[in-house]
């Protein structure tokens, strides 16, 4: 099993709406576009578990969100990861990073007792929306982009996590909840 922890966004209108738009303004290019009903926020990705760590990271999970409360952010940008010629991800950004930082901070607090440590990197929380295969006006992509690089898309208010497991396709990938954790 392919297992990763998220938030779940249900999308609203203005989502979608956005979400439409740029679909119809790159549709020449080559871009995977992610299904809205799979929107979610990653908090951590486990990558392919075997049964037996599954269950001890969901005795973790189960630990770490007792010590969550309810939380809300806002998706309130959007860009691109990869370099400005060679665009590879499109994605919706968050304002309220510092709320990302402290529920990672409580999360590995349990998950580093059974050897799984926050990525190298810095944590950037985003929604992957779409990945890039080739674009054939770079102007064009980062003019679509620009044209909503600041606008507020929805506000999300997040009353539990997720443990879903990720199932790659040749189309899209679809993801099944392996369990719900509520935030108290």
């Amino acid at each position: 099993m392919k297992l990763f922890l998220a938030c779940k966004i249900e999308p609203s209108e203005q989502y979608l709406a956005v979400f439409s738009d740029l679909k119809h303004l790159l549709r020449h290019d080559k871009i995977s576009w992610a299904e809205p009903n799979n929107a979610h926020l990653t908090l951590k990705f486990f990558g392919e578990t075997p049964d037996y760590r599954a269950e001890k990271i969901n005795k973790q999970l189960l630990k770490a969100s007792q010590k969550l409360s309810p939380f809300s952010f806002a998706i309130h940008k959007i860009g691109a990861f990869g370099s400005t010629y060679q665009p590879k991800i499109i994605w919706f950004g968050v304002d309220e990073e510092n709320i990302f930082k402290q529920v990672h901070q409580i999360i590995f607090e349990d998950l580093c007792k059974i050897g799984y440590y926050p990525d190298a990197g810095n944590f950037v929380p985003h929604l992957t929306i779409a990945r890039i295969s080739k674009t054939s006006d770079k102007k064009w992509f980062w003019k679509c982009i620009e044209k909503y690089q600041t606008d507020f898309i929805q506000k999300v208010v997040v009353n539990e996590l997720f443990l879903f497991e990720s199932n790659l396709t040749n189309e899209n990938p679809t993801y099944r909840i392996i369990e719900k954790y509520p935030l108290t």
